[in-house]
């Protein structure tokens, strides 16, 4: 399945056009957790505030992950 990560804020978004293939929701969900713990990790907060939005070639939801430190949301 198709599935594409949107960076998004209260003031912009960065779509992904492409996306990426995937076993199942499941995986890429985790694919999304291990950029938020990259970009968490590894930059100067200039991420704080930013969410990865996971859906799927239809447009619809699978899940948002915050990059700060709230809970992720499972559509």
């Amino acid at each position: 399945m198709r599935v594409f990560f949107d960076y998004t804020n209260h003031d912009e978004s960065l779509y992904d056009y492409k996306g990426n293939e995937f076993p199942s929701d499941h995986a890429a969900i985790e694919f999304a957790e291990e950029m938020v713990n990259f970009l968490r990790d590894s930059l100067t907060g200039a991420w704080n505030g930013w969410s990865i939005e996971v859906r799927a070639a239809d447009g619809k939801a699978i899940s948002s992950l915050p990059v700060g430190n709230s809970t992720p949301i499972v559509a």
